[in-house]
């Protein structure tokens, strides 16, 4: 019906079609139709003026226009801060770990049971529990070896990203490594992950970022080939971006 009529008004306003008033449904040329003229036209225009004031009506509903924002600014706030995240850009993550503790392995576990401090200490807990019980405890658990840093980097910035500091990989002569972040400092963002990258592409995570600023330790599993995997890579997982790398050196 709708377009029945719109065909209409235009044939109307282009004098092409005329409608004779004397024999109903009958439709003529304009030159042939003298001076009857289809009364569609009034239709039309009313038409027009329902469509016009569908979203005027609309747009006088307040409540209902009320609730359509406030449904756009949730979703907006939804986006920018649940989803993009952009306050973290605005916020600072301070930490200030300090060094890494190396746990001895089984083998380091029973050399130290062997030696005379420990049997000492063992001879100490049948007199005092209480206190042997800590001083047994930490022989048990550290090795007593020299820590060693194994490999070194400096941070740099990548983009429009700034990062600074240094990057150490550091060893007590066992199977453990950690990752060792110093005088650390960068720009925060949302999902930032800290990875070791081969030129290949190919990383292995080593989990969040703890904090865009300080020091801080990640282990690194034994499997993993520093000769390989030789970047230190703060890594945007939520936009797929990095915010800067440290090529580490071998020592």
């Amino acid at each position: 019906m709708v377009w029945f009529l719109l065909v209409g008004r235009a044939a109307d306003h282009t004098g092409m079609l005329d409608r004779d008033s004397s024999q109903p449904g009958v439709w003529m040329h304009g030159a042939a139709a003298g001076h009857h003229r289809w009364r569609g036209t009034e239709w039309g225009m009313r038409l027009d003026r329902r469509l016009f004031d569908c979203p005027m009506d609309l747009l006088r509903n307040k409540p209902l226009l009320g609730a359509a924002g406030v449904a756009v600014i949730a979703v907006a706030a939804w986006l920018a801060f649940g989803f993009f995240g952009i306050q973290a850009a605005f916020i600072d993550n301070e930490v200030n770990e300090a060094g890494p503790v190396f746990t001895a392995t089984e083998a380091e576990q029973d050399a130290i049971a062997a030696t005379d401090e420990f049997q000492d200490a063992m001879t100490e807990a049948n007199e005092n529990m209480s206190e042997a019980d800590e001083s047994v405890e930490d022989m048990a658990t550290d090795s007593g070896d020299e820590i060693l840093t194994v490999a070194t980097g400096d941070f740099g910035g990548q983009s429009r990203y700034t990062i600074t500091g240094q990057a150490l990989v550091l060893n007590d002569g066992g199977p453990q490594r950690f990752l060792r972040f110093e005088d650390f400092e960068s720009d925060n963002g949302p999902d930032l992950k800290v990875y070791l990258r081969a030129d290949s592409g190919d990383f292995v995570s080593l989990g969040d970022l703890k904090g865009n600023i300080g020091d801080q330790n990640y282990e690194i599993p034994p499997e993993v080939d520093l000769a390989v995997f030789d970047t230190v890579e703060i890594w945007c997982e939520r936009f797929g971006v990095g915010f800067g790398s440290a090529p580490l050196t071998l020592t």
